[in-house]
């Protein structure tokens, strides 16, 4: 062995014990080495050097710079394991990201994660995230696009995006998210919240092939209602959904990835034979009463307006719907005689219920004046500063939520259709994109 050969091992030998604080790195879809730790149900992102001060972790590394994809999984060997989390302090400091993307599974941001990312200008969040710790992006001053396709907001810390330029950034959120990010005492920080393409994924299987078949499964913009269908083969019936739903066809709206298994069962025909002599041939057909275990909620309206809440949910589940109406007209009452609006309800069946609206002339806006038009597939609204403007489809889905800043506010809309603007509580408008 020469002198060449022999020094990386000197120089292993001599290194302090605990030079390393990553158990072993691996090399990103984008390119760049990261570095992880072993923990319970996985992996985490961590920084390669063990340090007193864990801003110091990447003292003597190369930090990623560009566009990074953090994976959901990484090899070791002959094993794969799930990426979880990022620890703490992960990439601080590293101000040479443009862009970040957490794949689907990592569920939770340690803190400062990525404080000092002063680069970065994009971030993508999966629908699995549910924890943010405080300072994770403090200072990131530079990112004016954040995306987070988890259904329910994350927890996130008091401090979570401080000293970025949260009035010029935009979140973007799945569809029927955008309400609740929006009410959100840390999320609503954003001055733009808009819904986002996040796509889900919907799995339809059946239990038995040879008994039947499915279809309806593919990859959806989150939001979407989707149709799914069972089909039993000749000989066999459907029971019921995995969840216990047994409607069929039934409609699911994605609000993160779903898998369905559609249970087929084969009609009985036992044959007993006695002695060789008499055949006892007795059928019996078994179709299982299944109690449905989720409720399709519809809100629909009658006259100038639109109802809002309609949604597939569990038996119980409370939900708040609510009656829009549009201009020249007002709210009267629910099918059930019921005034309130909005109102909560609660899901014990499948049930409709019709929001009716009454001719009423100009109704007043408690937003005071306000304008709205269109060109081409920009919409424009002139309103009070500080008041915030909600953009509704004619189904009632909340498609964007803004604070108007300036009195001025434009939002192109890249599909063509008819659309209800809202500002603050006011009556809502009806305008139409008539191109793209």
């Amino acid at each position: 062995m020469n002198v060449r050969q022999l020094l990386p091992i000197l120089l292993l030998a001599l290194a302090p014990a605990g030079l390393w604080a990553h158990d072993f790195s691996a090399v990103a879809p984008t390119g760049q080495t990261l570095y992880y730790n072993y923990v319970d149900g996985g992996v985490e992102l961590t920084y390669p050097v063990s340090t007193s001060v864990p801003t110091q972790g990447w003292l003597g590394y190369t930090c990623p710079t560009g566009t990074l994809v953090v994976p959901s999984s990484v090899t070791v060997g002959d094993t794969q394991y799930a990426v979880v989390s990022i620890n703490r302090f992960a990439l601080y400091g590293c101000y040479g990201l443009t862009s970040l993307t957490l794949q689907d599974g990592i569920a939770e941001i340690g803190i400062s994660a990525f404080s000092g990312c002063s680069g970065l200008t994009t971030v993508t969040l999966p629908q699995s995230i549910a924890q943010i710790g405080n300072n994770a992006f403090i200072n990131d001053s530079s990112i004016r696009s954040f995306t987070c396709c988890a259904a329910a907001p994350p927890t996130v810390g008091n401090n979570t995006f401080s000293g970025m330029a949260l009035d010029s950034c935009v979140l973007q959120v799945p569809c029927l998210s955008v309400a609740a990010y929006s009410a959100s005492p840390k999320w609503g920080q954003f001055g733009q919240v808009v819904s986002a393409g996040c796509t889900a994924s919907l799995t339809v299987t059946a239990n038995n092939p040879a008994r039947g078949s499915v279809v309806g499964g593919g990859s959806y913009a989150v939001g979407t209602t989707v149709t799914v269908m069972a089909q039993a083969a000749d000989g066999c019936f459907f029971a019921c959904w995995s969840d216990g739903d047994t409607l069929n066809p039934r409609l699911v709206t994605l609000d993160g990835d779903l898998s369905l298994t559609a249970f087929f069962f084969a009609e009985r025909h036992d044959t007993i034979t006695i002695h060789d002599t008499i055949t006892i041939h007795d059928t019996v057909t078994v179709h299982d009463s299944v109690q449905p275990t989720y409720f399709q909620l519809q809100v629909t309206a009658q006259g100038l307006g639109i109802g809002v809440g309609s949604a597939t949910l569990p038996s119980g589940s409370v939900v708040e719907i609510a009656a829009l109406s549009l201009e020249g007209a007002r709210f009267s009452h629910w099918n059930d005689g019921e005034t309130q609006n909005p109102r909560h309800v609660t899901l014990t069946d499948n049930v409709t219920y019709t929001a009716y609206f009454e001719t009423a002339g100009i109704a007043g806006s408690s937003a005071g004046d306000w304008r709205l038009w269109t060109d081409g597939d920009v919409l424009t609204v002139e309103c009070q500063r500080g008041e915030r403007v909600r953009v509704f489809n004619v189904d009632g889905c909340m498609l964007a939520s803004r604070i108007c800043e300036s009195g001025t506010m434009h939002l192109r809309i890249d599909t063509v259709g008819t659309y209800l603007v809202q500002v603050g509580n006011a009556t809502a408008r009806k305008t139409t994109i008539t191109k793209h």
